[in-house]
């Protein structure tokens, strides 16, 4: 799954963003711990990797509606949503669907 959505979100931002990399992050023990807290040395390792240039986005089984709030408090550049059925950009704009 992951090799799709990086060729789907390649190619969408291909023609604006040449090569970046891109850094996804799980939800669920990975961006929050057990406590359902997003750690300051995480909230500093997603401004390193934005000032650094690479898209900071999701990847969960959660839906965009869970998603929203993190996307909007981290300024995530993306979130791939429900195991890639929905893939968002910026302030909710679908650039996938399937």
């Amino acid at each position: 799954m992951c090799v799709i959505i990086y060729c789907i979100i390649k190619r969408k931002e291909s023609s604006h963003h040449g090569n970046k990399k891109r850094s996804f992050f799980d939800i669920d023990g990975t961006l929050v711990n057990d406590s359902r807290m997003v750690l300051k040395s995480t909230e500093k390792a997603i401004r390193a990797l934005k000032e650094q240039g690479i898209f900071v986005g999701l990847a969960t089984g959660r839906g965009p509606f869970f998603v929203r709030p993190f996307i909007e408090r981290y300024d995530f550049d993306f979130a791939v949503t429900y195991n890639g059925q929905y893939i968002y950009q910026g302030q909710g704009l679908i650039c996938f669907s399937n």
